[in-house]
């Protein structure tokens, strides 16, 4: 019986776990805010034709390239690169450079782009500055916060939701039979 109950504890811990983990906004910063602002939302494209002054936005988008600045060797006189960063896209095309962008996309400055897939497409509260360090018509973005959207992948099938269905229906049936069988 003490068993029992306590794999029910377990379920509901890694329910609990698995929730808070793919079903909540990633935000950095203390003054980060969900992205679905709807008043404040606007298109890759809205943004690049925009004479948007600094401030904050809402926008969504495919990742289409993650770049990161290689690291330089210790006692090595190595380039300045560019800092850290994404391109998002209204189209789900890889970029392997910037040459080829047009107004669907933009780069985004963030010290985390480990969190971003190729491919995947995310919302996303992005801050324009008032620094400009790019040939871009736009001031520099930097990211506030992101959220995944899981059913817009292409060719990806969507196995955390599944996953998460499975473990809510999992816990519920263990919970069930747990207090019937008592």
């Amino acid at each position: 019986m003490v068993r029992r109950k306590l794999i029910v504890l377990v379920l509901i811990i890694n329910v609990l776990v698995f929730t808070r983990a793919y079903g909540q906004d990633i935000s950095f910063g203390a003054e980060a805010t969900k992205p679905e602002t709807e008043s404040n939302f606007f298109k890759i494209s809205e943004i690049k034709r925009g004479n948007f002054g600094p401030g904050q936005y809402s926008t969504e988008g495919f990742v289409v390239r993650v770049y990161t600045c290689p690291d330089c060797p210790a006692g090595a006189v190595c380039k300045p690169c560019m800092k850290d960063n994404i391109v998002i896209s209204e189209n789900n095309q890889e970029l392997k450079d910037y040459s080829g962008l047009t107004n669907s996309e933009l780069i985004i400055f963030t010290n985390h782009v480990t969190e971003f897939e190729i491919g995947s497409s995310y919302k996303f509260l992005i801050n324009i500055t008032n620094n400009k360090s790019t040939l871009e018509n736009i001031n520099d973005i930097e990211l506030v916060s992101f959220s995944e959207i899981v059913d817009r992948k292409v060719g990806h099938k969507d196995t955390r939701t599944q996953s998460h269905k499975n473990a809510i229906l999992n816990t519920h049936y263990a919970i069930r039979n747990t207090f019937s069988e008592q």
